[in-house]
């Protein structure tokens, strides 16, 4: 008959092994938070864009005026909307709800019948006592003011007309002076707008940049699989000669 074995009890671990347990697990663990931060950002943003999708279908339903329009975009995005005082072409200012968007300027009737959109990529803006340092400066960014400067039309002859008001001055489409209740929502929209304009223009730029890489690295490919051909060539026709 076997002896029956011993009772044996595992050594409790001393506080050094459970230290150095500790500190192992540490970049397990900083590793599975970074993890489900970047889960929980993915899920935000996937749940921002639906919202955003969402206020664009919303608001297509109640413009009229423009079958041709296409709002909902999958990267545009409403940044506000209000109703301002648009100056017409006969000199009246007429109140206008207008639908500012991140690549966008759209204004319509109160009953929200459109009457005109700009694209703000090209676009510039004109606000009397709003320049491109004092804006950096009130917004208290940290970007260049070259970054703005872009952003800013140079001062009109008619500036003195747009006192309590701004002027948008598009290339494609007739200059556009509106005018707030107030100096606060005045610079309020100002900004958003040239935000917009920043973010739509350096988008703008790069769609052209890329196509234009792509073409000369293409034609950089091409010109070397020529010349590995002609060297192919000369090749067979002068080792024959050797022979």
């Amino acid at each position: 008959m076997r002896p029956r074995p011993a009772w044996h009890e595992e050594p409790e671990p001393s506080q050094v092994e459970q230290d150095r347990v500790g500190q192992n697990a540490i970049p397990k663990l900083e590793l599975s938070l970074s993890k489900i931060r970047d889960i929980a950002k993915y899920v935000n943003e996937n749940k921002r864009r639906a919202e955003d999708q969402s206020k664009l279908l919303d608001l297509q339903e109640r413009l009229s005026g423009d079958d041709q329009l296409t709002l909902v975009l999958p990267m545009r995005r409403l940044v506000r909307e209000g109703e301002l005082l648009k100056l017409s072409s006969f000199n009246f200012k007429r109140t206008r709800r207008f639908f500012l968007f991140n690549d966008m300027l759209l204004w319509a009737t109160t009953n929200c019948k459109i009457r005109g959109y700009v694209d703000l990529a090209p676009a510039q803006v004109y606000a009397p006592g709003m320049l491109a340092d004092t804006f950096v400066q009130e917004m208290g960014k940290r970007d260049s003011v070259s970054g703005f400067s872009q952003a800013f039309a140079v001062e009109p002859a008619h500036a003195a007309s747009l006192q309590g008001g701004f002027e948008i001055i598009h290339p494609k489409h007739s200059a556009i002076a509106i005018f707030c209740s107030n100096e606060t929502e005045r610079r309020s929209w100002v900004g958003d707008i040239v935000r917009c304009i920043r973010v739509a223009a350096s988008k703008e730029s790069d769609m052209y940049v890329t196509p234009g890489i792509i073409i000369i690295v293409s034609l950089t490919l091409f010109l070397l699989l020529f010349l590995f051909l002609l060297f192919s060539l000369s090749l067979n026709l002068f080792f024959p000669l050797l022979l």
